[in-house]
């Protein structure tokens, strides 16, 4: 029927939607679950008239850049609903390939109202730099299906300023070359043009370009492993550019030794993307010479030898020497990010097999000891120093490429598990494991619930390859882990209970005068961002935390009754500051609660571990809703409801999957307090002003319903027993009609239907 949709009507849709967005704006009130409406509603339509929503949500970004807003918190809901549109543009996008010819005109429009998203400067601003990234996801699927138009933009660019003269002329568009989608086509067709302009920028220009490719190139070596793999059959027209571009690179910095370090990545970049089969093709090159030397010197085979042998003989040797003897931060950090880049190639590049042996795993075998030297600072006297100068993304790309190249050594893991390792080692080391548990490429990819920190370049999961060891040989750091999430746990307390909610930093005069000397609370990892990180790590595999809690059933109970409490303890619903974190901690309750987990909690005493944990758990969290209540955000009430909702849901799924099993209709004094307790936070958000939490609250009573019919059932003499007391106040509660318009007037109604209260 979608394909009988009248333009008009679609119109309509786009007009109130609209004017839903510019009303988020301008009132303060929640229009959350209306948008949502209209959102799925477009969704809907866009599979079939994708051009027109597409069309129609360009002219909604126009006009919300239109409206006057007025103070911060206006500020604030314009960017959120800008956050929306762009969203949903990337949906409605990646609903079907715009392959036709008139979407170039159409992606044109857009692209100009997205670019300027991209532009801006995020100063500290968590909703700016949120906008910035889905501005960067609608980017990446325009460029997926509609490179041409967005090429078209950066070759303009690239043309306008070879004839400049301006120095502070407008780099912008360059840098959409970070946040499109590559494969090896396109970036051939980016090498080939950047060569060709070259030459002819200012020398500022070029700078600012190789620092672009150089990001864009290591970005697509960290996400696309695959493609990798593939350029290993040689594609001769990339690996002639890339090459080509190398040179150009290492006459740029020709004869200043000190101005040629900082492009060493780029080109280790350049030459993953060349390569070579080099001592059997250098040694028929030698044959081919003795008998016609000058025919085989014109050759462009000759050239790419020459070149290859000047990469191994020149820029290795002098990235080896640097890395050992270094005589600054930036030295040092330039040399092992240029082997990094090499070890990202070795793991995405299938291990040779027996009796053979690659030149790239023989270079690998030889920088590997060294770079593991930086992470550990315990194996040469002044490793602690190089440790602190290196950057910290890189140590944790240093050890996932490690564990991958050597998956059964862990001298970086049992450095980091000891007590002497410092709090940067500790965050290197579960960042690593989550990349390794997620099976990602690198470090750029990260859970973030509280939407502090989004990731500015937006890359899908690509299929990894099936050699990566998975996060089995990590099982046995589970105990190691919990001990540091304990430690972390109380001093973060610690910290909330003696500080207060914002400290001010004031910098000393000395500091003032001398910008090194300047001090910074981001500069380091704190227990906090520490904790966070595990809690990213509980969420995504919570085998491994749980790994190993105890020998006796007995002992496991009490170990995952203290890891359970901890957790709980990190949750306050009041103070904004610690608002990740307590988000982050409910959502690793929530996991830890899907059924196929509680499985692996304590399998001798499964039902009795479950019923009591989680009713303590759901026990302690509504006696926080009730005392904090008052002085909750309505963001924040609202997670905690939703959060109790899955709760009761999962419990569902787990009295269906265990109904044959003893002890499933569990009746211990917890579990009674817990579903009073429940009733109570309820009963009280019925009457919340904001109507999607009284939905949300509706649906618990739903949930609560079902888990006493289904207990109910489950009793050996359930003909001769009644409903339990509070089953009709569940059962009116359920059968409400959720919608907006007037649900309290309803949910009155069906209270004045009970006969007997609980």
């Amino acid at each position: 029927m979608s394909n009988n949709w009248p333009k008009e009507w679609i119109s309509v849709v786009l007009s109130r939607f609209d004017r839903l967005l510019e009303l988020s704006v301008t009132q303060n009130t929640s229009l959350t679950s209306t948008i949502d409406n209209h959102k799925a509603c477009l969704i809907n339509i866009s599979q079939s008239k994708c051009l027109a929503v597409i069309r129609g949500l360009t002219s909604s970004l126009k006009k919300l850049s239109n409206i006057r807003i007025y103070g911060e918190r206006q500020e604030y809901n314009l960017y959120n609903a800008q956050v929306v549109v762009l969203d949903l543009l990337g949906k409605c996008i990646a609903v079907k390939d715009l392959t036709l010819a008139g979407d170039s005109v159409l992606m044109r429009l857009l692209l100009c109202e997205v670019c300027q998203f991209l532009h801006q400067s995020t100063p500290d601003n968590p909703a700016l730099s949120q906008l910035q990234s889905s501005a960067s996801h609608v980017l990446y699927r325009i460029s997926r299906n509609n490179f041409t138009v967005v090429f078209a933009r950066i070759s303009s660019r690239l043309q306008e300023l070879t004839l400049s003269n301006d120095e502070l002329a407008d780099l912008s568009d360059l840098f959409l070359i970070q946040h499109i989608y590559l494969d090896l086509e396109r970036i051939s067709k980016i090498l080939e043009d950047v060569a060709k302009c070259f030459k002819l920028l200012r020398r500022p220009f070029q700078n600012a370009l190789l620092s672009i490719l150089d990001k864009a190139l290591c970005d697509w070596l960290s996400s696309f492993p695959l493609d990798v793999e593939e350029q290993r059959k040689m594609n001769a027209t990339l690996s002639f550019n890339a090459e080509m571009l190398f040179h150009m690179v290492d006459n740029f910095s020709e004869g200043i030794k000190k101005k040629s370090v900082p492009y060493w990545p780029l080109q280790t970049s350049l030459l993953i993307l060349c390569p070579f089969k080099y001592f059997n093709i250098f040694q028929e090159l030698l044959k081919q010479m003795a008998n016609n030397p000058d025919e085989v010197k014109n050759t462009k085979l000759f050239k790419l030898i020459l070149l290859k042998r000047f990469i191994h003989l020149e820029l290795l040797p002098h990235i080896k020497k640097s890395l050992s003897n270094p005589t600054s931060r930036h030295l040092h950090e330039c040399c092992i990010t240029a082997i990094i880049r090499l070890f990202k190639a070795a793991t995405s590049i299938s291990p040779p097999s027996e009796g053979e042996d690659g030149s790239l795993q023989k270079i690998v075998r030889e920088l590997l000891p060294l770079v593991q030297n930086v992470v550990d600072p315990t194996s040469r006297e002044n490793g602690s120093k190089f440790a602190k100068v290196c950057c910290r993304d890189l140590l944790i790309d240093c050890f996932i490429c490690s564990y991958r190249l050597e998956p059964t050594k862990h001298n970086l893991a049992k450095f980091c598990a000891s007590s002497v390792s410092s709090i940067l080692h500790k965050m290197v080391w579960m960042n690593a494991l989550l990349c390794i548990s997620s099976q990602v490429c690198s470090c750029i990819m990260f859970l973030d619930f509280a939407a502090e920190e989004p990731c500015l370049f937006f890359y899908p999961a690509q299929p990894t390859h099936p050699w990566w060891p998975c996060m089995d040989g990590m099982l046995v750091y589970g105990p190691d882990v919990r001990k540091i999430f304990y430690d972390c746990s109380a001093k973060t307390q610690t910290l909330y209970q003696t500080s207060p909610n914002k400290v001010i930093f004031t910098p000393t005069l000395r500091e003032k005068m001398n910008v090194s000397l300047k001090r910074s609370q981001d500069d380091s990892p704190s227990c906090k961002d520490l904790l966070h990180v595990i809690l990213q790590l509980v969420h995504q595999n919570p085998s491994f935390i749980l790994h190993n809690m105890g020998g006796s059933p007995q002992q496991i109970h009490q170990n995952l009754s203290e890891f359970f409490n901890t957790l709980v303890s990190l949750i306050d619903l009041k103070n904004t500051p610690n608002i990740p974190c307590s988000l982050a901690s409910l959502e690793a309750l929530v996991r830890l609660n899907e059924p196929q987990c509680v499985v692996g909690w304590n399998p001798e005493y499964m039902m009795v571990t479950y019923w009591e944990i989680s009713s303590n758990v759901i026990l302690t969290i509504c006696e926080k809703v009730l005392t904090q209540q008052m002085m909750m955000s309505p963001d924040m009430l609202s997670h905690a409801i939703k959060w109790l909702n899955k709760m009761l849901a999962y419990r569902i799924e787990f009295l269906v999957q265990n109904h044959d099993k003893p002890g499933v209709n569990n009746k211990a004094d917890v579990v009674k307090r817990a579903q009073l307790k429940t009733e109570l936070v309820l009963l009280e958000q019925l009457w919340n002003s904001n109507p999607e939490i009284v939905l949300i609250a509706l649906n618990c009573f739903h949930c609560l319903n079902e888990e006493n019919e289904i207990k109910w059932s489950l009793n050996e003499f359930t003909m001769a027993r009644l409903f339990p007391d509070n089953h009709e106040v569940y059962h009116h509660l359920s059968s409400c009609d959720v919608c907006e318009d007037g649900i309290q007037i309803k949910v009155a109604k069906k209270l004045r239907l009970v006969n007997k209260f609980t």
